[in-house]
């Protein structure tokens, strides 16, 4: 869903820099969920930068 003010979309509002930022808070959330034991499971930088560059192919 795209969020719009005042006629301009809010992801063109956020600098490049931090939607990379919150990108990769989203995915390292998305991983350390998708497992039992999350928080023992928390995922390391290469994990997620796997899932991160897998999803821009």
């Amino acid at each position: 869903m795209t969020r719009w003010i005042k006629g301009t979309m809010l992801c063109d509002l956020v600098p490049k820099h931090h939607r990379r930022l919150l990108e990769f808070a989203n995915a390292c959330g998305a991983l350390t969920a998708s497992v039992k034991g999350a928080i023992h499971k928390a995922p390391g930088k290469q994990h997620v930068q796997n899932l991160l560059s897998a999803k821009h192919r």
